[in-house]
């Protein structure tokens, strides 16, 4: 039913910290569920795809390669995002998450952030705030990124995530603009 109607992936909602109690028990109470429902979509023809996303879980490619190792590809991938990465809890190298995820990276979130002192330098942060920020003024190596993706066979899909300028709809489209013509120039540069 589903790639009968061209349906041929599908991103799982996030899964909270919370799910399992005690965060050491995440691993083992998610494999299981995991487990389940990449048979399920294996049988539908479709492939269920885990983002990596900060304050959920996995909220990085260490975090969520236990969970599918070993599993069908086809039936259930992951969702890097370099740009949550920056942004939320932290940074993984590139290389590392590509090669560890390998054949199970199933979406590349096209995003970025970055990070500047432009906060309460009296606060817990001391002034350092992250943000998100158009990739090209972000602090993802995208050149290295694609580098070690096309190195894995990885044909895409590159899903773009403006979540910057908001609060100014002329800018984002303009900022939307100038990163997707990045993102083109990055691909030349490694193809």
């Amino acid at each position: 039913m589903f790639r009968e109607n061209g349906i041929t992936d599908f991103r799982v909602d996030f899964i909270s910290k919370r799910c399992a109690g005690a965060y050491r028990d995440l691993p083992g109470y998610l494999r299981p569920l995991i487990e389940k429902a990449a048979e399920t979509a294996g049988k539908a023809g479709v492939r269920m795809i885990i983002q990596l996303h900060g304050h959920c879980y996995p909220h990085n490619a260490t975090a969520a390669y236990p969970l599918v190792c070993g599993l069908d590809p086809a039936a259930v991938g992951i969702k890097i995002d370099p740009g949550n990465n920056f942004a939320q809890e932290g940074y993984e190298l590139l290389d590392y998450q590509v090669e560890l995820l390998g054949e199970y990276i199933a979406a590349v979130g096209a995003k970025d952030a970055l990070v500047a002192r432009s906060g309460d330098p009296q606060s817990s942060s001391k002034g350092w705030v992250r943000a998100f920020s158009p990739a090209y003024e972000g602090m993802t190596d995208y050149p290295l990124l694609y580098r070690e993706l096309k190195k894995i066979g990885f044909k895409g899909p590159a899903v773009l995530m403006p979540f910057y300028h908001d609060e100014n709809y002329d800018r984002l489209c303009e900022c939307l603009k100038q990163e997707i013509a990045y993102f083109r120039w990055v691909e030349r540069q490694t193809s």
